[in-house]
Parts: C-alpha cells; sequence; structure tokens
C-alpha cells in the first residue's frame, strides 16, 4: 500500500525548476532598467572598450558568478552586489525586493507534473527548500506541482535550513519513515548532508558542476529520474 511505499525527497530550485534561466532572464531586465549604474563607459572589456554590449555580457557573467546557482545566501548576494555596483539606488533590503521580480521571469516544464504524479503512484514524495515561503510556495502554485507533495518543508516557514540535519529528520518523522532517497542539485545543502544521515542520493549535476562523489546516483536532467529509479529497484 502506498502508506509504506519509499520515500522520495526532492529539492526545488535547479532541481525540478530552472532557477538559473529565470535568474538570467530578470538579471538581463535588470541590467537594461539599471544600465547607468555599470559605467559600461569606463570599463575595460575583452572587446572595444566602447562596446557597451561586450561590457554589459561582463557584468551579467560577473553576477552569475556572485550568484553562484543561487547557492550565494541572498542577503550576501544583496550586499556584495552593492558593494561591486555602488551607483546602485538600492539598500540590502530594496534590492531583495526588486529581486523578487525573478518570479515572473520562470518557464515552467510541463513534463515536470506529469513525472511527478507517476512518481507518486510508486512513492511518498516530499519537498525540501531553502527560501522564503511566498517565493517558493509561488513557484510551486506556478509550476503546477505544489499538490502533489504529502509533506513541503520550506526553510523560511520551518525556521530550520538545508544542510542542517534536522529538516531531513522532520522530514522522515513526518513519514514515519528510517531512510528515503533525496534528490537534488546541491552538494553542500542536499546531497552530502542526506548521505550523513544514511539516505540514498541522486545528484542532478549542473553544467559545470563536478560529480558529487558521495552521490548514488549523478544525473544531468530530473527527467531521467524515473528511469534511475526503476533501475535501483
Amino acid at each position: 500500500m502506498l502508506h509504506d511505499a519509499p520515500v522520495l525527497l526532492l529539492d526545488l530550485d535547479n532541481t525540478l525548476i530552472d532557477r538559473d534561466a529565470a535568474f538570467r532572464r530578470y538579471m538581463a531586465d535588470f541590467l537594461d532598467r539599471h544600465a547607468a549604474a555599470f559605467a559600461w563607459q569606463d570599463r575595460p572589456s575583452r572587446q572595444d572598450k566602447n562596446d557597451r554590449q561586450a561590457v554589459m555580457q561582463e557584468v551579467m557573467q560577473d553576477i552569475i558568478a556572485l550568484d553562484a546557482y543561487g547557492r550565494t545566501p541572498r542577503a550576501q548576494f544583496c550586499s556584495a552586489l552593492l558593494q561591486r555596483y555602488p551607483a546602485l539606488p538600492f539598500t540590502p533590503d530594496s534590492l531583495w525586493h526588486d529581486h523578487q521580480r525573478i518570479l515572473d521571469h520562470f518557464e515552467y516544464n510541463a513534463a515536470i507534473p506529469a513525472m511527478l504524479l507517476r512518481l507518486a503512484t510508486r512513492y511518498r514524495l516530499g519537498l525540501i527548500s531553502n527560501g522564503s515561503g511566498p517565493m517558493q510556495r509561488r513557484k510551486l502554485r506556478d509550476a503546477g506541482i505544489e499538490s502533489l507533495f504529502a509533506l513541503v518543508l520550506i526553510s523560511g516557514e520551518a525556521g530550520v535550513a538545508k544542510p542542517q540535519a534536522e529538516i531531513f529528520q522532520r522530514a522522515l518523522s513526518f513519514f514515519h519513515a528510517d531512510t528515503a532517497t533525496m534528490v537534488g542539485d546541491d552538494p553542500h545543502n542536499d546531497i552530502r548532508p542526506a548521505h550523513l544521515l544514511g539516505l540514498a542520493t541522486i545528484h542532478i549535476a549542473l553544467p559545470g558542476d563536478a560529480p558529487e562523489a558521495l552521490a548514488d546516483h549523478v544525473l544531468t536532467d530530473i527527467l531521467q529520474l524515473e528511469e534511475t529509479l526503476s533501475c535501483s529497484t
């Protein structure tokens, strides 16, 4: 019966939804709105220093690196961005408020809820995500997947965040389970802490990421998950 089914725990950003693509679209809009703050005329470039497009691309890559797949804590990211580009007309708090416009730049893959619906016939599904409750809940709703999870643990609501063991233990306690499989993109927040608790782990490796050696499986696309789970049972 399903109440005895194995537990599958999943991360949200860059696992079930493409957060990085949304961030790039948001930042393109951000740079367009605040181009003057980056003093592109005075910045060196690998191309002509007066080539605005080339220099703005440099700025984009700089900010993407600072963001680090969304793994840089938001307060740290906002403060560092303002230190690097002091002409931006923001405080850390108002920059964080602007950053929430990223929600308007997500494009959701309809294959994901379809896959989760199939998995829900064989697994008890839980979601563990770092982030603010309002932002993560909207992503779940917009992606059409919020109702597919028996448990949703969001750090901003739970008062505990990955990689702390407690958030994984709360999930196991909810399902009255001794073990589970954790699926996520972040070796530090998802794979290693779950591995230390004895959970099976599946690393969704992002472009440029090294495969996590502690993971039981490494995938490059979340849509490979069903086949991987079928082969491992």
